[in-house]
């Protein structure tokens, strides 16, 4: 076919290469390319201008929830120059601050708001956008219109308070000395990126350094006087287009361009105070706790990792790197979670840390977190599951004392209180409201269902369910969680020095409160997969596209080898249906194979297929990959497949291992099954031992479709039967989607 319709762009490679060897291939590959004559000129698609402000009002019988869109089309101006930049960070600083406030209104009283936030988006390289959305409380589209119209307005007309801009400050000016920090260790994918924008549309690239030192001479002498001026004239009332999309209800009317435009109106002619009360930055900590002592240390010389044991009974794992100049990563574990609890306080449990999420922590509500942490790289996420609770955290090195401050107090003075309380059954009750309406929903549940033959805890949540939350269960039930930080192991991987960390750790986590022969044991919750073949159908919704989950299961005995072998089979089984269904059949865009284990009583394994296709190839597709199984079991693999894999493997260990996170999980993982952290070190010898018997014997292990369960969503009514695939006019006649 003709060429004509390319044209030739610039390219860009980065990575750990020779230069000399990727030039030699480059000239190799591409230098026979000429970019056509009559290559047609680069246009991009116009973007119209106009001065009224456009409506849109939608529902969709399979839309859940509602939300609204505000977009302000601009024109973009060159970014070559200081003085655009100084602008850039102007409006870094403005949107910051919009959003903030957007915050603070989702939280008031009978706030018709769930969220909000606002961006920039560029669309093409003259024209962007700056887009609010905002997700919204059913029927109360008009006072959210209004709420979010009104914040945007008290920016335009009055600006904002000298301690916003100090917070907004601190947040970008983080962010810019992390991405200097990091320079030399920065993904190339970030790199590229940036240099393929540079070309596209023209970003400058300065360089790291000479940016970093512009955001630090701007920052500092920007006021509330210049913010002021900019968000005065930023947002234009040309060009504006409010749209909002609402679940198709009876019950539910669409809100008209009329009441819409009403809204505008009544907004624009309201005279606003501009007054705002000022936030006080209070400390996360007001008085540093009593230290503990370290009790017990041991060494692990060839991982480079030490094994401290706190006064308090806590196991604290450290393993200093120098894989980021600035991140420490802290993992956390302790069995327990909510199997601890009968099933009448199962609600309220499983609630718990979506209510604290929105209370706060210790002295401080969100806001006044929000702000006690702003400009630190600092994150902190509590969690608790079935069978244990732990957290995930991350500092910078310079943080790390803040983030063991809010460990401390999520410890020992965790919050949930009523305000907490009312915006998360909020956020659910919304959630909810329309659950029944949503294919995926209706598809998850069936699947649910046929899994775990109707157990109540898995079953999935409804309004009811909300009504059974009690806060003071709740309140009770985290703490417990919590309460004894013996039953605790924590890793710690990062930059950081033993010498350095050995003080905090005994501030902050040995005088936690704890006692070692406390530890508790998750209980069985007599949860019970069936032991035979379970399939179901589900037709549902409009979209003429089929979904398959398929697991198969079994009890699990294995140890570390066999873990090695199931994951190894796992990864084989992907790479295997892969080829056939989506290469060779083309029947699907991708098919996903995983594998989980239960540890816990009764300890079983899992193996999960899932991917989505045309509704009439679902058996042919399903056929075909029982003949994958069929040939794993069978041992007629392709000659490489296994040399592959282990190369494969190879390489991703070999990356993963220069990463904090990867190895705060792998140790945390080892620590919580109790086995020798130096076995780690086995892994390249599990590899070399892989060969295609070992496949074969485990996937007769493990690829049991007799114990399995197949759950098929397929669309309401089925379409007429096709000779012939369809073309791009087809869908285009029958609004379809290939």
């Amino acid at each position: 076919g003709s060429d004509a319709w390319w044209s030739m762009t610039p390219a860009e490679l980065l990575g750990d290469f020779a230069p000399g060897t990727v030039t030699g291939l480059v000239e190799k590959h591409f230098s026979g390319l000429r970019e056509p004559d009559d290559a047609p000129e680069r246009r991009y698609p116009p973007i119209p201008d106009h001065e009224e402000t456009l409506y849109g009002s939608f529902s969709d019988p399979e839309v859940t929830s509602t939300s609204l869109s505000v977009l302000f089309k601009v024109n973009d101006v060159e970014e070559s120059s200081h003085a655009a930049y100084r602008e850039l960070l102007v409006e870094q600083l403005a949107i910051a601050m919009l959003n903030e406030r957007f915050a603070d209104v989702a939280r008031a009283a009978d706030s018709p708001l769930l969220g909000a936030g606002m961006g920039k988006q560029r669309l093409t390289p003259t024209k962007s956008t700056y887009g609010l959305g905002a997700s919204v409380k059913e029927g109360r589209v008009d006072e959210a219109l209004a709420a979010v119209l009104i914040e945007l307005r008290q920016a335009q007309e009055h600006g904002f308070a000298a301690d916003e801009l100090e917070v907004a400050k601190r947040r970008i000016a983080n962010g810019y000395e992390r991405y200097y920090t990091e320079r030399a260790k920065t993904d190339s994918r970030t790199h590229a990126d940036e240099l393929v924008r540079a070309f596209t549309t023209g970003e400058p690239i300065p360089g790291i350094p000479y940016e970093y030192r512009l955001a630090q001479r701007y920052l500092a002498d920007i006021d509330l006087d210049e913010v002021l001026s900019f968000t005065s004239s930023w947002l234009p009332t040309t060009g504006r287009v409010i749209t909002t999309v609402t679940p198709d209800k009876d019950d539910l009317p669409r809100p008209t361009r009329e009441a819409l435009a009403a809204v505008v109106a009544d907004v624009s002619s309201r005279t606003l105070s501009g007054t705002r009360a000022a936030i006080e930055r209070r400390a996360l900590l007001e008085s540093p706790p009593t230290p503990g002592t370290v009790i017990e240390q041991e060494r692990v010389p060839k991982l480079e990792v030490e094994r401290w044991t706190r006064s308090n009974g806590m196991t604290v794992i450290l393993k200093p790197t120098d894989f980021k100049n600035d991140q420490v990563v802290l993992k956390a574990h302790s069995w327990g979670g909510t199997s601890t609890v009968d099933d009448d306080a199962f609600p309220s449990a499983r609630a718990a840390l979506g209510i604290a999420a929105q209370s706060g922590v210790g002295a401080l509500d969100v806001p006044e977190l929000r702000r006690a942490v702003a400009g630190r790289s600092v994150s902190f996420s509590p969690w608790v599951a079935e069978y244990a609770e732990g957290f995930d955290a991350a500092s910078s090195s310079a943080d790390l004392e803040l983030l063991l401050q809010w460990l401390h107090v999520h410890f020992t003075d965790p919050r949930l209180d009523e305000k907490g309380l009312e915006l998360a059954l909020a956020s659910q009750r919304e959630a909810l409201r329309n659950r029944l309406k949503r294919t995926q929903a209706m598809f998850n549940g069936a699947f649910t269902e046929a899994m775990w033959s109707g157990f109540s805890r898995y079953a999935p949540w409804t309004l009811e369910t909300l009504d059974r939350i009690d806060l003071d269960r709740a309140r009770r039930f985290l703490r417990a969680r919590f309460a004894n930080a013996g039953d605790f192991t924590v890793v710690i991987a990062g930059s950081f020095s033993l010498e350095e960390i050995k003080p905090l750790l005994e501030r902050y986590l040995a005088s936690l409160p704890g006692d070692p022969s406390e530890r508790e044991v998750p209980k069985d919750l007599g949860a019970r997969r069936p032991t035979k073949r379970v399939k179901r159908v589900i037709r549902r919704g409009v979209d003429q596209q089929a979904a398959l989950r398929f697991v198969m299961h079994g009890p699990w005995q294995g140890k570390r080898n066999e873990r090695y072998l199931l994951n190894a089979l796992v990864e084989l089984l992907s790479v295997r249906l892969r080829e056939e269904l989506r290469e060779e059949l083309g029947g699907t865009y991708g098919v996903q194979a995983r594998a989980s284990l239960r540890e816990q009583p009764p300890a079983d394994y899992v193996i999960g297929i899932s991917f989505q296709s045309d509704p009439q190839r679902v058996d042919e597709l399903v056929t075909r990959m029982h003949a994958v199984f069929d040939e794993l079991r069978a041992q007629t693999l392709p000659a490489n497949a296994i040399e592959a894999l282990k190369t494969q493997q190879r390489r991703t260990r070999e990356t993963s291992l220069k990463t904090n996170g990867f190895w705060a999980s792998l140790l945390l993982a080892y620590a919580r099954r109790g086995e020798p952290l130096v076995e780690i070190l086995d892994y390249d010898q599990m590899v070399s031992a892989l060969t295609t018997e070992t496949i074969r014997q485990a996937a007769r292990r493990w690829l049991r479709p007799d114990r399995s369960v197949d759950v098929r969503l397929l669309p309401s009514q089925e379409s007429p039967k096709r000779s012939k695939p369809l073309t791009a006019v087809d869908c285009a006649q029958q609004q379809c989607s290939q």
